[in-house]
């Protein structure tokens, strides 16, 4: 289970993109099925929070 949520970011900023790396054939299949997207995300925020 998971929830959302709208967060404000400042004009200014800049977000990266976190799929950019992954082969277009990935990418397109996490955008077609959002729960494989969440947890490809949440396995990036695990790996990448100190």
């Amino acid at each position: 289970m998971y929830s959302t949520a709208l967060v404000f970011v400042p004009r200014g900023r800049v977000l990266t993109d976190a799929l950019a790396g992954l082969p277009a054939e990935e990418r397109e299949r996490l955008l077609r099925k959002e729960h494989l997207l969440v947890a490809h995300l949440a396995r990036l925020d695990r790996t990448q929070s100190p």
